[in-house]
């Protein structure tokens, strides 16, 4: 009963997302939702939704039944649940799974005689879609995990502590899960990898809450690697070493995920930039941006850092940065495009497989023109 439910409201979410997509992207036919349905085709199914199934099955009914509870208490949860079971693609962490199985294709079977074509499914292995399936897992968990809220002791709110246990348990449980999935591979290497990723995720979540600010670019991107990068750098050199390919090629799909992973913040940190509904923090890459670029704007912004944002700060920023740089977002898109974009294409133009590349080059394309 239950994965019928999940069912449904996956395919209603689907429904939804399709109709956003053709208003958002008609005139070339090449857009986010075309780039990602060829893709999901190329490795064989798609990779959305997965870190949902091992939560369906265990005792689902149960949870939902705890969840429901936090309905109206306004606990960032059930945004959360929000944003996972919506699938946007405009929501990067949601293609984790799938960069993995497409970059695997890509880069082919590699030279480990161990590997046997037969063990290859749409030219991907049963160990890189295991990888594929533990990045998502992981990276769930810690959306969940950071979903938790501060209760001052004035606030003593029951539903508000029954949404950060959830968070905790759901988070931890997602968490043990990807441990038994990494224990199958029987690889100490790759574990090694993924556990410094988890290590470095529990570093960037403790310097996003201090609300630091960032002097420089490469401040800024080292929090953006510890935040999200070091999973999908590790997973995908991971995912080309099981399979036998030379230090050159891991190296290749390392810097690969790690400037996805940077070109997917910039996306997001405009769109946060450009809503009104949305707070600008300090570790948004306009932000940091225009900081280092307007002596002004950086001495507004002084005054409110390691301080929790706001809507009312938000919007203050905002009209400093616009009168002082108008051109601000044009700029970003360009540090973006002509870096994180650019390495990530180099990095594999050489892999054999054609047509995953050209698969990974078409949803890079969408981050181009958002």
């Amino acid at each position: 009963m239950f994965h019928r439910i999940l069912r449904s409201l996956y395919k209603e979410q689907q429904r939804r997302a399709n109709r956003l997509y053709s208003l958002w992207f008609t005139s070339n036919g090449n857009g986010v939702q075309k780039a990602i349905t060829n893709a999901e085709k190329l490795v064989g199914y798609p990779t959305s939704y997965s870190s949902l199934k091992y939560l369906a099955e265990e005792e689902p009914a149960n949870f939902l039944g705890l969840a429901k509870k936090l309905v109206g208490s306004g606990h960032p949860l059930l945004s959360t649940a929000r944003d996972l079971l919506s699938q946007d693609p405009h929501i990067g962490h949601h293609l984790g799974g799938l960069w993995v199985l497409l970059l695997s294709k890509a880069a082919g079977s590699g030279d480990n005689l161990d590997v046997l074509q037969s063990e290859l499914v749409n030219g991907i292995h049963q160990k890189q879609r295991a990888i594929a399936d533990t990045t998502e897992l992981i990276n769930t968990a810690f959306l969940v995990h950071r979903s938790m809220v501060d209760i001052v002791q004035s606030q003593s709110n029951q539903t508000l502590n029954l949404g950060n246990k959830l968070s905790v348990l759901g988070g931890d449980f997602l968490l043990a899960k990807a441990s038994l999935e990494l224990g199958k591979l029987e690889n100490t290497k790759v574990v090694e990898m993924v556990s410094q990723a988890i290590g470095h995720l529990s570093e960037g979540a403790t310097i996003e809450r201090t609300h630091s600010s960032f002097d420089d670019l490469k401040s800024w991107e080292d929090f953006i690697f510890l935040l999200r990068g070091s999973l999908l750098a590790h997973s995908c050199r991971s995912a080309v070493q099981v399979v036998g390919h030379p230090e050159n090629v891991c190296e290749d799909a390392y810097n690969f995920g790690m400037n996805l992973a940077l070109a997917q913040r910039c996306v997001e940190d405009i769109e946060v930039y450009q809503n009104n509904k949305k707070i600008l923090t300090n570790s948004n890459f306009v932000l940091m941006l225009a900081r280092n670029t307007s002596k002004e704007i950086n001495e507004n912004c002084k005054a409110i850092d390691h301080q929790e944002p706001d809507i009312n700060s938000t919007k203050t920023l905002k009209n400093t940065i616009e009168q002082d740089m108008p051109d601000i977002v044009n700029k970003t898109r360009l540090h973006y495009e002509e870096h994180y974009l650019s390495r990530c294409r180099s990095s594999i133009e050489y892999f054999p497989n054609a047509n995953s590349v050209q698969a990974i080059n078409d949803i890079l394309s969408t981050l181009s023109q958002e």
